[in-house]
């Protein structure tokens, strides 16, 4: 599951219970510290100075008690029972169905529909009037019948539409002309804007050009000083088709609207891409994996500056980056939207995705993970959360906002369960059931979305998209009751909101689930378990029907699961990490050829938070630890990014005590 960092020091552990705990259930945590039901099956040891690695003593620290294996703890209070040796691990309760989802409605647009029983094909069997507030949409719902087998959609016919007054204001940029052809320093187009007083809610630029090869450009656009960036298009083509499509017009990006501008370069297929209206869109790489053509949200990158952080210079860099087609740039104006109009908020514009390799943890839609910290600002077992996001905009001091959400007792959960490409805060309380709690970004300013699904003692950070939908499912692992009796994969199919159960291994064994191992564009489970000898086996569980599709040894029973594409296709490779002489020791296997890579030492075993994710928005995983320190100034995340990886780079986050949400992954 994934709450500390490896290995677990006693005087560590102590410290950082102490301040979610208190010292009272400190205390009251030593005195019960060597229950016997609380160590884990399978055998092994912890990964921690001064421990004899010998696959016999997994869950016990130096000092001899039990919970060194923290790393598979859930939640800020779980992590500080596993380490204070406090988990009762009674037998976990057996499989039950888990029940039905009964959340809201798909549609924004809510009207009760008169359901009549009608066989004639092509007829109107329905009318039910509705209206939208925030939309100012009033109309009817008719539902028709499509033939004689009884296929019915429902269909909104508008008969008013009332929109708010908006305030909007054009922006007409200057210093337009050449683009320096193969210099990235390209032209800065800027932009003086004035006036603003309240928040954006939504930003859109246009820009008319000419370039005879559109995958040499890269478009930027910049809030004064620097506060945001969103890129617009860049190098477009990189892994797909149209890079040596044509502009010639004006185009216009914006959240608005629903055309893809990766896809009409490729129906360019050499000619003058169509202008028009378009998504911002994520930049190729030569990298070989398709980072570019996701579609970008200029709104979620601008709407959290302040009005003073807005009125200022905007820039919009357009540099060609590769020789020998130049291009000229005659104009650009970039509209700032300060009063929703509604009519488009709360979902009601079209989901367009576009088609990428999407980065993990990716929180603020860069497609590069980013930097994501939670803290208990409320003090004690049960203090509110507080998450810290800081974009990662491919510089040390991206935006950043926080929230609350949560309470210290919850387990954290990473996934886009939207599918709108940005990932959702998320939290999991267990109970009978347990509830999920999430922070959708497509509905930004409502109440959390909630669920039932699942019950204590299940590890709820096993999500992942489980039927190829593009929206991650939620799953949960549930161990089985005793040992040597089965465990099972229990996910919601976000396409049906039907159940899946996946019998994944046994009790004792470890999952790792969420990614796609296989290549079939479905997470699939990961499960390791101790084959005997000091070596590991892992079996791999498709993610449709959880048929074991490959077996393998590989690491050490020991070993702390920390999965991605680190090796440089499109399969998820098994990554596995332990302690060795004061460093984490990374391995990975390529899921493709079964070929593991030489081991790299990156971070410091005694401190660092494992972390997996696509800093550098090469479309590749980099391995990357997160090391607190007492001086905030020295508290970092330290990346070996894949694009280089004789230069890793660092970036200043967080404070002690702090914990990295990309964490959730190690398990």
């Amino acid at each position: 599951m994934g709450h500390r960092p490896i290995p677990a020091r006693r005087p560590r552990a102590r410290e950082w219970c102490a301040v979610f705990l208190g010292e009272r259930q400190l205390a009251a945590a030593d005195a019960g510290a060597g229950h016997p039901a609380r160590r884990r099956g399978g055998g092994g040891v912890g990964i921690a100075a001064g421990v004899d690695q010998d696959g016999r003593n997994r869950h016990r620290a130096p000092d001899g008690r039990p919970g060194l294996r923290a790393v598979r703890s859930l939640g800020l209070a779980g992590r500080c029972r596993w380490r204070c040796g406090r988990r009762d691990q009674g037998a976990s309760p057996r499989l039950r169905r888990p029940p039905r989802w009964s959340g809201p409605a798909r549609s924004p647009l809510r009207g009760r529909i008169r359901r009549l029983n009608a066989r004639a094909r092509a007829a109107v069997v329905g009318f039910a009037p509705f209206a939208h507030r925030s939309f100012g949409i009033h109309g009817e719902w008719i539902e028709v019948n499509l033939s004689s087998r009884g296929i019915r959609i429902a269909l909104p016919v508008v008969l008013a539409l009332s929109v708010p007054a908006v305030s909007a204001a054009d922006f007409v940029g200057g210093n337009v002309g050449a683009i320096p052809d193969n210099n990235p320093a390209g032209r800065d187009i800027a932009f003086a804007v004035s006036g603003v007083v309240t928040p954006l809610v939504d930003v859109s630029v246009s820009l008319t050009l000419t370039h005879p090869y559109v995958r040499d450009l890269q478009v930027e656009l910049i809030a004064p000083s620097g506060a945001a960036r969103r890129m617009v298009l860049g190098r477009v083509g990189y892994g797909a088709s149209g890079g040596s499509s044509d502009l010639a017009g004006t185009y216009r990006f914006g959240d608005r609207f629903q055309n893809d501008f990766w896809a009409a370069a490729a129906a360019a297929s050499g000619a003058v891409i169509a202008p028009g209206s378009y998504r911002a869109s994520t930049a190729g790489s030569s990298s070989g994996i398709k980072t570019g053509g996701c579609t970008l949200s200029l709104r979620d990158a601008f709407s959290t500056l302040s009005t003073a952080e807005v009125n200022g210079i905007w820039t919009l860099h357009v540099a060609d980056l590769e020789a020998p087609d130049a291009g000229t740039i005659t104009a650009a104006k970039l509209t700032l939207l300060d009063i929703d109009d509604g009519l488009f908020g709360n979902g009601f514009d079209e989901n367009l995705r576009g088609s990428c390799v999407r980065a993990q943890f990716d929180y603020t839609g860069s497609n590069r993970t980013s930097y994501v910290l939670v803290r208990n600002t409320g003090g004690g077992p049960g203090g509110v959360i507080t998450w810290y996001i800081r974009d990662n905009d491919g510089t040390a001091n991206g935006f950043e906002r926080s929230f609350d959400f949560g309470n210290a007792g919850d387990f954290f959960v990473g996934g886009d369960f939207d599918g709108d490409g940005i990932w959702d805060p998320t939290v999991w309380i267990a109970g009978t059931p347990g509830r999920y709690k999430v922070l959708r970004s497509t509905r930004p300013g409502e109440p959390p979305f909630e669920f039932e699904y699942g019950q204590t003692g299940d590890d709820p950070q096993q999500a992942g998209d489980y039927d190829g939908d593009g929206t991650f499912d939620y799953a949960l692992y549930r161990a089985g009751a005793a040992a040597t009796l089965p465990s099972f994969t229990l996910v919601r199919l976000s396409s049906t909101n039907t159940d899946r159960i996946l019998q994944t291994g046994e009790n004792g064994q470890f999952a790792a689930g969420g990614l796609d191992i296989t290549g079939d564009g479905i997470a699939d489970v990961a499960m390791q378990r101790n084959f005997g000898g000091g070596v590991a086996e892992f079996n791999i569980h498709t993610g449709t029907t959880g048929a074991v599709v490959d077996t393998f040894q590989f690491g050490t029973p020991t070993d702390v699961i920390v999965n991605g594409n680190h090796v440089g296709n499109t399969r998820t490779d098994v990554t596995v990490i332990r302690g060795s002489g004061g460093n984490i020791v990374w391995t990975s296997r390529d899921s493709a050829t079964g070929t593991a890579t030489t081991p790299v030492n990156f971070g410091l075993s005694a401190t660092d938070f494992p972390l997996s994710g696509d800093y550098d928005g090469d479309g590749y995983d980099d391995y990357a630890v997160w090391r607190p320190n007492a001086d905030p100034t020295q508290t970092k995340f330290h990346v070996r990014p894949s694009s280089d990886t004789a230069t890793p780079f660092e970036v200043n986050f967080g404070q002690n005590g702090d914990y990295p949400v990309a964490n959730t992954r190690s398990h």
